[in-house]
């Protein structure tokens, strides 16, 4: 009986062992899956900033170059309002110079300041 006792107890002690053994292990790959995670997670918010950063920049650019183009058409629209306004005063000043002058009066003053430079 003392000795199924001492077998018992030696099957007791390594069950024990084991048990230890395993939990040791447990605990190992725990510890590496844990570092696993947290270098996943360093990983994926290093790329989440880069992606962040890089649509920022783009983003920026396309503002940049939108503000650019604006400033361009803004130039093309004030020079064609330009031209449009030189247009439109020449054709008043062309109205206003046909209405002013009589044909008979022009045709007048033009004899008498041939008929001046006669004289002279």
């Amino acid at each position: 009986m003392d000795k199924e006792l001492q077998q018992a107890k030696d099957k007791h002690q390594i069950a024990e062992d084991l048990k230890e053994k395993t939990q040791e292990e447990y605990n190992e790959l725990r510890a590496k899956s844990q570092g696993i995670l947290d270098q996943a997670k360093l990983e994926s918010d290093r790329e989440r900033s880069q992606i962040v950063e890089k649509a920022k920049s783009e983003a920026a650019h396309i503002l940049t170059s939108a503000e650019q183009k604006i400033e361009i058409d803004k130039e093309h629209a004030r020079q064609e309002l330009r031209e449009e306004i030189v247009e439109l005063a020449s054709m008043m000043a062309g109205k206003i110079i046909d209405k002013e002058i009589d044909p008979e009066k022009y045709q007048e003053l033009s004899i008498q300041e041939f008929e001046k430079s006669d004289k002279s």
